[in-house]
């Protein structure tokens, strides 16, 4: 995740848009799930794509960010796992 969107993103838990908080570094971020109090370890955290009625996409962080999607994808490493899901 680029460092530059620090606070100024959000993920998709439970249906829920929750707000990223602190700075990101390296490949750790926070996370303000106080809106969710049963939350427990293991549960899926969306960055990039849908789940209920949200969606985020590499668009949407470009565009925070005033870049190109592309610049967003081509930024992911290689310790990043890739999971696809067929809806």
């Amino acid at each position: 995740v680029p460092r530059n969107l620090s606070n100024k993103m959000k993920v998709i838990v439970r249906d829920k848009l929750i707000p990223q908080v602190g700075a990101i570094t390296m490949d750790q971020l926070m996370l303000d799930v106080s809106a969710i109090p049963d939350l427990e370890t293991g549960e899926v955290v969306t960055l990039l794509g849908e789940q209920g009625k949200y969606q985020i996409s590499a668009e949407d962080w470009a565009n925070t960010l005033g870049t190109i999607s592309w610049e967003i994808l081509c930024s992911f490493k290689h310790r990043l796992p890739r999971v696809g899901v067929r809806s």
